[in-house]
Parts: structure tokens; sequence; C-alpha cells
């Protein structure tokens, strides 16, 4: 969720209450530093487990509890709250991270229509005698190349 540190294994069940599980795969999950160290030993009394737990990432659907607005984390039940009260979720670091990313993104949207365009072009332009097969293929290849490389710049800033 925040995306801006280092990450690492956490126990989702904390390890001094559940000892049993610090080993058992499905208790393991991936988190950034900050949000293992805000949850640290966190787990709520019996009584509240179904409502005011840390959503795990493995087992619960997350945008059931929480919701991207823009750069901020709103949540969509008690959970969501826990979560992002727990976690410090919009903290000003993690805004100004997640602003700048939605930055980029729109800039490589952006590139990316600019580029489909320019190969629709190139099409029309063969298509219309403008151009030859070969000058048609070589420009329409470089603008694969860069077209593939804004798509993979895409997916790495949506963590695909």
């Amino acid at each position: 969720m925040k995306g801006y540190e280092g990450f690492g294994v956490d126990h989702y069940r904390p390890k001094k209450k559940f000892p049993s599980f610090s080993t058992v795969y499905s208790n393991l999950f991936y988190c950034c530093n900050q949000c293992n160290t805000r949850k640290g030993e966190y787990w709520p009394i019996p009584a509240l487990e179904t409502t005011h737990f840390i959503p795990n990432p493995c087992d619960h659907v997350m945008f059931a509890n929480l919701q991207f607005k823009g750069a901020e984390v709103h949540p969509k039940s008690q959970a969501g709250i826990i979560a992002i009260d727990y976690l410090d979720l919009n903290d000003d670091a993690s805004l100004e991270h997640r602003q700048l990313v939605n930055f980029a993104l729109d800039m490589f949207e952006s590139k990316r229509k600019e580029i489909q365009g320019l190969i629709e072009g190139v099409a029309a332009k063969r298509a219309a005698g403008e151009k030859s097969a070969h000058e048609a293929t070589a420009a329409r290849n470089k603008l694969q190349r860069q077209l593939s490389e804004v798509e993979a710049n895409i997916r790495r800033l949506c963590g695909v």
C-alpha cells in the first residue's frame, strides 16, 4: 500500500500471541517494513476478531475493506478503519508517493495513447501509398518497441 520503502515477510498472526503459527505459510505474507512495524503485535481480542482485524491480503479481499480515492485510502468497513489507523496508510510520505505514482501513470498513459495514434498513422500512410512496406514496417517496429517500454513502466508502477 505504501510502496516507497523496503519489503519483508510479516507474520499476520503475531508470533508472540500465536507461536504455533510462526512458520505456517498461510500466516506469512509480503509487507512493507513500515506497515510491519506499525502493525507490530496487534491482534484483536476474540470478541472483535470479525470486525477489528487488519485485512490479510492473502485471505481477505482488500478492496472490500479499503478504497483508493486519488492518493488517499478510505475505509469501506470497520476493518478498513482499523487498517488505516494502525498502519497509518495516509501519512504524508505515503500520500506524496501515491501522488507521484498517479502523476507518472497519467504521463505514461498519455504517452501510450500518443504512440498508439502514431502506429495508426503509419498504417494509414501505408494504406494511402505514402510509405513503402519497408518504411511502414520499420516505423511500426520502432513504435512497438517504444510502446512495449511504456507498457512495462505502467505495469511496474501498478505492481504487476
